[in-house]
């Protein structure tokens, strides 16, 4: 049985790892939003770090507290890859952001981006964005 991204024990697992890496410079956060079975997650590469090692911490740090965190043991939590964009010349951090913030109610999930938990357009999220 798949397990839900926003399922209240793991959303804010998947939440504390984007901080941990924008709290130490390796992807500076524009915008997440936490959806049953995916993450998106717009942030500015730092400069220690590449795109894969970025990638590969996220992953490898979710799963490891999932892991041990959930009682159903899951063999392997993320797919082996994972679909980056970057912005063109005509995209803004900003709109990207917007865009991002509607997928919840683009599929009917809220009235308002405001109201998904689990992204930055809501109240307890938003004040990490840097601007």
């Amino acid at each position: 049985m798949p397990i839900a991204l926003t399922d209240p024990a793991v959303a804010p697992v998947l939440i504390d790892s984007i901080k941990w890496h924008h709290d130490r410079g390796h992807a500076l956060l524009r915008a997440f939003v936490v959806m049953d079975d995916h993450v998106h997650w717009l942030f500015t590469l730092g400069q220690e770090r590449t795109l894969d090692d970025v990638m590969y911490g996220f992953g490898s740090i979710t799963w490891h507290r999932l892991h041990h965190l959930l009682p159903v043991q899951i063999p392997t939590f993320w797919q082996e890859s994972f679909h980056d964009h970057q912005l063109r010349a005509n995209e803004t951090p900003r709109a990207k952001a917007a865009y991002i913030h509607r997928n919840p109610v683009r599929l009917g999930l809220c009235d308002e981006p405001e109201e998904w938990p689990w992204s930055t357009a809501s109240e307890p999220y938003s004040g990490w964005v840097i601007r």
